[in-house]
């Protein structure tokens, strides 16, 4: 992530614009669309040649050996000359991008999140050369910076570890040169291709997580889709290790845009503004992945609820809890549920996320976004719709027809109670069964018509308790996915004063629900 801010801030500069400034982009996306020409900063809308291009300015390198990996990241982006190391790579807390609208390393700590991990020692190596487009005031600009961090341990004079950085006489080592070879060379040179300027950071013997040692471009690109849903720029991973495979070099563009190249996978999918009373506004998706007898091929699309901001992960909840809130368990082990928490107000996402990034605060906040997020699955027809017919689906593939009724008729014979309260007649019917299959709809790229069903004459008229919420039924022949495609996505707005707090579209079915305003009173007419 701080590899993004930095290619983001290098083109900022590059385009003589201050990003403190109020002429810099006012989000990540913005300036992704500004400076990338991605469009509206979504990356799944590229083809797989053009996410390749803008992943080479930022590339993760897995080299060392299989058991004791090492990982570089390396970036061409603003880069920090030997003076500023200090104020910057090496500094905790401090506010050098708070006032940056469009990144997202705010709390200046994330990066010393690997030191624990790197190896015995905690060893990382930072090297840097400021752009030349970027300003700074030290006198070495164009020399390159390099220190090395590592882990004291704990000792009569200091009673925890300690990190320190190599800096003789209080001064950061540095060296002129045009260009350095840290850019990962063809399989299997981890150096090669030359950096001219921006970062290079390296550990070693680092700490991966059991199941991740293995081949890059696999296991760990998956696990990174899943932390980085939808990162603003993607990243190229470079395996350099003695594996044997059919590709050494991927890109990583997040999980989003796996599900729009893998449409194929996708059993549903549906998207809307969700207005959290109290809280603010959040963007939902939900998608069911098709279930697959291959258990490898299935396993790769994570389950569960994710928050994100700016693309990244800020706190997930389980499969499990999809099913227990909704008791949809025939779909929760294959619902992938992002809540985009961008938009909401800076300081409640202080209060909500934490430095960490892994877990957020139980504050009425997040419960009053599970509650709404909760509703909007429960509610939306096509999801109860699809779990009918997947319980339906398993019931037939448990037990057959033929054995469920025998079943049930040798119980009845068995218990004159049973047999007294079914009575005599036809055969035990069994249930589930007359459950239909969802029927294809076609629907139009671009609606014609959008509006209420079954309205009367006279117009609607809604009866609302002051406490609850209402609901209001739409008939159009938008296709669906149409508030939730790529390309010319669908908008909807209300006016008025009945708050709109979602909607969703399903086989020429839209439903919109409303909340009153506070400080209502019975017998008030809203329009």
């Amino acid at each position: 992530m701080n590899s993004i801010d930095a290619v983001l801030t290098s083109e900022c500069y590059r385009r003589g614009v201050d990003p403190k400034s109020v002429n810099a982009p006012r989000s990540m996306r913005d300036a992704a669309e500004q400076y990338f020409g991605i469009k509206d900063g979504h990356i799944q809308s590229l083809d797989a040649s053009q996410r390749t291009h803008f992943a080479e300015r930022i590339q993760l390198v897995a080299c060392g050996t299989k058991d004791k990996p090492a990982y570089l990241i390396v970036d061409d982006g603003e880069g920090q000359s030997p003076d500023e190391f200090p104020d910057t790579f090496l500094s905790l807390v401090r506010e050098n991008k708070v006032r940056i609208p469009f990144v997202q390393g705010k709390f200046n700590m994330g990066g010393t999140g690997v030191l624990q991990f790197a190896g015995e020692n905690s060893f990382q190596l930072i090297i840097s050369k400021r752009q030349p487009d970027a300003p700074s005031n030290s006198a070495d600009k164009d020399k390159w910076g390099f220190t090395l961090v590592r882990r004291l341990y704990p000792d009569e004079d200091h009673p925890q570890s300690m990190y320190v950085y190599l800096a003789p006489q209080n001064k950061i080592l540095r060296f002129e040169a045009d260009s350095l070879p840290l850019r990962p060379g063809r399989f299997p040179n981890a150096y090669g291709k030359e950096l001219l300027a921006g970062t290079c950071i390296k550990v070693w013997n680092y700490k991966m997580q059991k199941g991740l040692k293995t081949i890059a471009t696999l296991d760990l690109r998956y696990e990174l889709e899943r932390f980085l849903l939808e990162p603003v720029l993607p990243i190229r991973i470079c395996e350099r290790r003695s594996y044997k495979a059919n590709y050494y070099d991927t890109t990583m563009s997040g999980l989003n845009a796996v599900l729009v190249d893998k449409q194929e996978n996708v059993e549903f999918s549906d998207t809307s503004s969700l207005k959290v009373i109290g809280v603010g506004n959040v963007q939902i998706r939900v998608v069911v992945i098709k279930e697959s007898e291959e258990f490898e091929k299935a396993d790769r699309y994570p389950a569960g609820l994710f928050f994100i901001v700016n693309g990244q992960l800020q706190g997930e909840e389980s499969a499990h809890f999809i099913s227990r809130k909704t008791n949809f368990a025939y779909l929760a082990n294959s619902m992938i549920v992002v809540i985009d928490c961008t938009d909401l107000p800076d300081i409640l996402r202080e209060n909500l996320f934490m430095a960490s990034r892994d877990r957020m605060r139980q504050i009425d906040e997040k419960s009053a976004i599970d509650d709404a997020v909760i509703d909007y699955i429960k509610e939306h027809p096509a999801i109860r719709q699809l779990n009918a017919a997947r319980r339906q689906k398993r019931l037939e593939n448990a037990i057959s027809k033929e054995e469920t009724a025998k079943i049930f008729q040798n119980l009845v014979k068995s218990d004159p109670t049973l047999a007294y309260l079914f009575g005599k007649g036809l055969l035990i019917k069994v249930p589930g069964t007359d459950i239909t299959d969802i029927e294809p709809f076609v629907g139009q790229k671009f609606p014609t018509y959008f509006r209420i069903h079954n309205e009367p004459k006279n117009g609607l008229v809604k009866h609302c308790p002051k406490n609850k919420q209402c609901r209001i039924e739409y008939e159009t022949d938008a296709a669906n996915g149409y508030f939730d495609r790529i390309d010319d996505p669908g908008h909807l707005e209300c006016t008025g004063l009945p708050e709109k707090l979602y909607q969703n579209l399903s086989n020429g079915k839209a439903t919109l629900k409303f909340g009153l305003p506070i400080g209502v009173n019975v017998g008030d007419e809203l329009k």
